[in-house]
């Protein structure tokens, strides 16, 4: 018994490091591709060769002695405050963002930026007139655009909000400003006040459709909205339940908000084991849980606290809280999540006799690159039942990868690992009528491996279909298939219409092994804030 327990531990403590290991590798690999430069330097000139990192476009400052260079992949860490160390006879500083970058010169210099293969070449001249490069931009002073949005990229919320906000000073009716403000306020986490850039841009350019999809797309992300939707789930040899919620979110103004959501969830189970003698017995009935949080938002950061629950049950009703702290950047999103008393429905006993979980998470997601993004979580829970607060605890970690691929403009393909697990570290034991040992709440090891391959496109404007497929392996359950289908109408921007249906082998229940199948619909309306109807 102890060889085993030992022999199992080393498997949870390699399956997580070999997660670990992998992330990191990738993170590696992104860094050890970085795009290399070399120089050659003349009697009044240097040219400085860029490999894989293709120019897009190139654009002068007014004063003539800055460049801003655009790009068509991300620029890798480095590279260009490693051009300011190299050369300060020729350049006084650089620095990159996403994907792009702004140089300075040091003295009175021609700028010339040239395409050249998979990378470009950027040279430096004295001793005649400065002229805008080849692919220059359009803009009034394009530089100062893009040193604003630099600010953005790098998670300077404020300081770019300062900047694009001297700038509109200056030019009040310059739509492509108003937007690349509003776009620095989407990457700052702050959709209401690029809402209101969105639609100054929009009265200024009104044929302009890249707006109106930006506007839509903050008025998504704003947070106003009231979703309602009912979902019916099957699980083989199990459980047939009918989940019926209502969500919301209302923004207030300032960056605070209210979320509110509500469930009505109909259970009819044959078997259902009770918590106090371990007696099977059969179940049909309706239970209600909620929840309502306050939210603060604010350039990259969202803090919650709530109060959550549950009516009915066996055990009467129960309240317990919620609250979490949220960063976001442009590359990256950290989430630590605390609760007390959560409802835990993911068993039917769990539904039944008012399963509880107080708990906490800590998770982390990553752009790695435009089209390859990576994710990781690890988290600890309490778990109670029937009155009881403290039958079972476990630990858990996720970790995935996922790699995009565009298949023309509407539509986009993506291939995705997963893996997701949860141990026991103890868990309750008690004897039944015959004084057979049981466990009065559902719950045991568990850790799923998951490959899928997802497909989305615009069938027809305002219709959208989304699809996906895989296979999923339990290394302590059963193995096989899944996949599912959703279809979206939008009618307009504040409306969607979603039905969906999906099929898996495997239950993802602790316990349980049935295939799982599930059918619903949701309608979706999204409004705006007070001050921007």
């Amino acid at each position: 018994m102890a060889m085993g327990g030992m022999a199992r531990s080393f498997q949870r403590r390699w399956h997580y490091a070999a997660g670990a290991a992998l992330l990191s590798l990738a993170l590696f690999a992104r860094d050890a591709l970085a795009a290399p430069f070399t120089a050659q330097e003349q009697e009044g000139r240097i040219e400085i060769r860029f490999e894989n990192l293709p120019l897009a476009n190139a654009a002068i400052n007014e004063a003539q002695n800055e460049i801003a260079l655009k790009f068509s992949a991300p620029v890798p860490d480095g590279v260009f405050s490693a051009l300011e160390t190299s050369y300060p006879q020729w350049i006084a500083f650089s620095f990159s963002g996403y994907d792009s970058a702004v140089v300075r010169a040091s003295r009175p210099v021609t700028f010339k930026a040239v395409a050249d293969g998979s990378g470009f070449v950027l040279t430096l001249a004295t001793g005649s007139a400065v002229t805008a490069p080849e692919g220059g931009g359009v803009s009034a002073d394009p530089v100062e655009v893009q040193k604003a949005r630099l600010l953005s990229e790098a998670g300077e919320a404020g300081a770019a909000r300062a900047a694009f906000g001297r700038l509109i000073d200056v030019h009040p009716r310059d739509a492509a400003l108003r937007r690349a403000a509003g776009d620095a306020e989407m990457r700052a986490g702050n959709p209401a006040d690029a809402l209101s850039h969105y639609d100054a841009a929009i009265a200024l350019s009104p044929d302009d459709a890249s707006l109106r999809a930006a506007r839509a797309q903050a008025l998504r992300d704003i947070g106003s909205f009231i979703r309602g939707g009912t979902d019916w789930q099957f699980v083989e040899d199990a459980d047939t339940q009918v989940q019926s919620d209502v969500e919301g979110r209302i923004h207030l103004g300032g960056g605070v908000s209210i979320a509110i959501s509500g469930e009505n969830r109909i259970v009819e189970d044959y078997e259902v084991q009770a918590p106090v003698d371990g007696s099977l017995q059969p179940y049909d009935d309706t239970r209600q849980r909620g929840e309502v949080s306050l939210v603060y938002a604010r350039d990259g950061f969202e803090v919650r606290a709530g109060a959550t629950g549950q009516i009915g049950g066996e055990g009467g009703s129960e309240v317990g809280a919620v609250a979490a702290l949220l960063r976001r950047t442009p590359d990256d999103e950290v989430e630590l999540r605390a609760t007390w008393r959560e409802p835990w429905w993911e068993t039917t006993s769990g539904i039944r006799f008012n399963g509880v979980r107080d708990g906490a998470s800590l998770t982390y997601a990553r752009q790695i690159t435009p089209s390859l993004s990576a994710h990781a979580g690890l988290r600890i829970a309490r778990y109670g039942i029937d009155g009881e607060d403290d039958v079972a605890r476990t630990w858990g970690f996720s970790a995935g990868l996922r790699k995009t691929w565009r298949a023309g403009r509407e539509t986009e393909v993506s291939l995705g690992y997963g893996v997701d697990g949860d141990y026991l570290i103890a868990r309750e034991t008690r004897l039944d009528g015959f004084l057979q040992p049981y466990y009065p709440i559902d719950i045991d090891d568990s850790e799923t491996h998951a490959l899928d391959l997802s497909l989305g496109t615009l069938l027809a404007p305002g219709l959208r279909a989304d699809a996906y497929a895989g296979f999923a392996y339990d290394r302590f359950g059963s193995n096989g298939p899944f996949g599912g289908l959703a279809l979206t109408w939008s009618p307009g921007d504040n409306v969607d219409l979603t039905l969906s249906a999906s099929h898996s082998a495997v239950s993802g229940r602790s316990g349980e092994e049935g295939a799982v199948t599930r059918a619903g619909a949701s309608l979706t309306w999204r409004f705006a804030p007070p001050g921007n109807e």
